[in-house]
């Protein structure tokens, strides 16, 4: 019988210290995508999708053209496990991006305590 009360003395110590690790501090972390294009012809969207099944999660799109520019899109707020679809090609137009800058690639920046949630 000691040997049982030991143990469930111990299990509230290891439950606080997985409750610390949620808790810890979020950091940046990026998703990079390889080619969006405002030509004729072409629609660029992006599906995202937030992998968490207890946190929001927001995310800042930022579109940057061949000669390294870049222009923020609209940012992203994504609930538990939600998706969402962004119309590349019309948030561009919106900035004034969609006639200039014909194709490039887009970062998507989000703050998580770990990598893999978007």
């Amino acid at each position: 019988m000691r040997r049982i009360s030991q143990l469930s003395i111990a299990l509230p110590v290891l439950a606080g210290v997985t409750v610390f690790a949620q808790t810890a501090d979020k950091t940046q972390h990026f998703v990079y995508n390889a080619y969006w294009s405002a030509s004729d012809g072409f629609q660029s969207k992006a599906e995202l999708h937030n992998n968490s099944t207890i946190r929001v999660l927001s995310v800042i799109p930022f579109a940057y053209d061949a000669n390294g520019r870049s222009v923020q899109l609209d940012s992203i707020t994504l609930p538990p496990l939600g998706n969402a679809t962004i119309d590349v090609n019309a948030q561009l137009a919106g900035k004034n991006w969609g006639n200039q800058h014909a194709a490039g690639t887009i970062v998507f920046q989000y703050n998580a305590t770990h990598a893999g949630v978007l």
